[in-house]
């Protein structure tokens, strides 16, 4: 039996709004099926890594693969709706290496990845990945570029929402949250940007409020480090 070629779309979750409408366009194009991969991060094989209450809490790092999975679930779903044969993957594991095992599958036929313009670290992360994912695939890897405008769409939209949950979350696992004026600052101002109606566009003071919010608050929970650099990089786009 001869399986229907398909696109691999490795990507970082909220997806990227102009990656999707790439992805449209090649299924379109080719005829081929979506398999939305997203890696997530591995469980760190340290002792005591699953303490209660602390940053790597089972049942926290539970609730956020939850989450993931139903926003890459959601995310097959954009593409469904506009007619392309989608499904969604949610892994642990090493980034390249889990990309470059599932690319091995026999449907695959093409990689595709998003590109983000973003700060420095984040540039050398994106393309230390697509240089190893190159050095260890003989398929051919589209690397999206990232929009020449600002993305401040579903994607954004989606960043803020996760922003606020995962900053509510943080606040009833401290037993001190109630004195934690870093981490109010930081839920009041993603909330306030998620009530403005004009955050599609440029708002100069409340995108420095919130950034300002994001550079006095610090934490080691990675759900909450996920969603704050998800936030920053859609500020990043707005060159805020």
């Amino acid at each position: 039996m001869t399986l229907s070629p398909s696109l691999l779309v490795a990507t970082d979750l909220p997806a990227a709004d102009h990656l999707l409408d790439h992805v449209v366009t090649l299924c379109r194009a080719t005829g081929w099926s979506a398999h939305v991969l997203h890696v997530a991060a591995p469980e760190p094989d340290f002792v005591g890594f699953d303490l209660p209450g602390g940053p790597y809490d089972a049942a926290i790092r539970a609730a956020d693969l939850e989450r993931l999975a139903d926003e890459l679930e959601a995310v097959a779903g954009v593409l469904r709706d506009q007619g392309v044969v989608a499904q969604g993957e949610l892994v642990s594991g090493p980034t390249v290496a889990t990309i470059v095992e599932r690319s091995t599958a026999p449907d695959v036929a093409m990689i595709v990845i998003a590109g983000r313009r973003h700060n420095v670290v984040h540039r050398v992360m994106l393309g230390s990945v697509v240089s190893s994912v190159l050095k260890h695939t003989e398929l051919p890897v589209v690397v999206v570029p990232p929009p020449a405008k600002p993305d401040t769409g579903r994607g954004f939209a989606a960043a803020l929402d996760q922003l606020v949950e995962a900053a509510e979350r943080e606040e009833a696992a401290r037993a001190d949250s109630t004195g934690d004026r870093a981490l109010i600052d930081l839920r009041d101002a993603a909330e306030a940007q998620i009530s403005d109606e004009a955050t599609a566009d440029t708002n100069s003071d409340g995108f420095a409020a919130l950034k300002q919010a994001i550079n006095n608050f610090e934490t080691d929970h990675p759900g909450l480090i996920r969603a704050i650099n998800d936030v920053s990089y859609y500020l990043s786009t707005q060159g805020v």
